[in-house]
């Protein structure tokens, strides 16, 4: 199987002069904003940092056994500066403007990517490890904007500037790629122009009445949806078709992995969405709509309540915890009603799913 990693091997010592930017070129600068570069790259546009001098701090500054343990889309990232950090494609590449925020109840990140002397990339984190990051994953189902959603946009118009003669392309894997579309949606009318495109890899969608304002009609005429055949994240919420179905290797939420995604030479093999994708789309769909937006936003935070007191921070720790142990804090919460602990134990196995957990069965519930 080919996929990105494969493609940087094969064209890393091509310069973009040599062998143009491309398809796969984009979606590899799309995933370095996983990698935490706190303290490497710059905060500030008049410092900048190139991306083989980051890639060295960066593993300078971490051991093998620190990196180890992270979800897959953040190891993809640490896979992919590897190769890339010496390669003459991409080592001289600068970024900087680089941002992260975490608290208890957000998780944000993003950074800018210079791949030409006119053209930058503006790219947003996905979901990382923390458990709050996740948290918003879960509130697009009820509310918007979130605090990401407000943090993406006042990033982006405080960075662009109204006289940079540059052009912009937004891009972000998983909720990254949600925040792309945020992003452009609520940028200020004059700097619109300046962007090019928003690609939105595998990320999901918004409320009803977000989808379907103005913003995001104005929004969807620079789209770009990228997604896996065998899909599920970026068919979350209300969204639009996907532009373009990679093959993937992988079925269901494991398909979510960029790394997953089957490559031909210079491009991606396309494929079109799986008959699995659309049941599980429509199983999702009739789980939002079996509550009201106020039901969810309870159920939701009933179910972090629950992490919370199984003294988990992250999805690596939700991977350690005993599952057992889990649902019986959760049946044995006074302050949750039946009806929401059924939605609850629905909510917890998805997210079993995306940490490969086996799913469990009616007779261990």
């Amino acid at each position: 199987m080919a996929n990105i990693l494969s493609f940087v091997k094969k064209y890393g010592d091509k310069t973009f002069e040599e062998e143009p930017f491309n398809e796969l070129d984009s979606l590899v600068i799309s995933l370095l904003p996983y990698i935490d570069f706190d303290g490497i790259v710059p905060e500030k546009a008049e410092d900048k940092i190139s991306i083989r001098e980051a890639g060295n701090m960066f593993f300078n500054k971490y051991t093998a056994r620190e990196l180890k343990y992270q979800i897959q889309g953040v190891r993809a990232a640490y896979d992919i500066l590897f190769e890339i950090k010496d390669t003459k494609r991409y080592s001289k590449l600068k970024l900087y403007n680089y941002v992260y925020k975490y608290d208890i109840n957000m998780q944000f990140g993003a950074m800018f990517c210079d791949v030409s002397d006119k053209l930058t990339y503006i790219i947003f984190e996905g979901t990382d490890d923390t458990v709050s990051g996740w948290y918003e994953d879960f509130e697009m189902c009820y509310k918007f904007p979130n605090r990401s959603d407000e943090e993406s946009i006042k990033y982006i118009n405080s960075k662009i500037r109204f006289t940079s003669k540059r052009k912009y392309i937004l891009s972000g894997h998983s909720k990254g790629g949600h925040l792309a579309m945020c992003a452009y949606m609520y940028l200020k009318f004059g700097k619109r122009s300046k962007v090019k495109k928003v690609i939105n890899y595998d990320g999901p969608g918004f409320i009803e009445s977000e989808y379907k304002s103005s913003r995001y009609k104005r929004m969807k005429k620079k789209l770009e949806l990228i997604v896996p055949n065998n899909d599920v994240i970026g068919r979350l919420h209300f969204i639009s078709d996907p532009t373009l179905v990679v093959l993937s290797i992988k079925k269901g939420i494991e398909a979510h992995n960029a790394l997953t995604w089957e490559i031909r030479e210079k491009q991606f093999i396309r494929s079109s969405l799986t008959k699995s994708s659309d049941r599980l789309k429509k199983s999702m769909d009739k789980w939002v709509a079996s509550m009201t937006p106020e039901e969810r936003h309870v159920t939701t935070d009933d179910l972090f309540e629950v992490f919370n007191r199984c003294g988990i921070t992250s999805l690596q720790e939700v991977k350690r915890s005993n599952l057992r142990r889990i649902i019986g804090i959760l049946q044995e919460a006074n302050n949750i009603d039946n009806k929401t602990k059924d939605k609850l134990l629905a909510l917890i196995k998805i997210i079993f799913e995306y940490t490969k957990e086996d799913f469990f069965s009616k007779k261990q519930l």
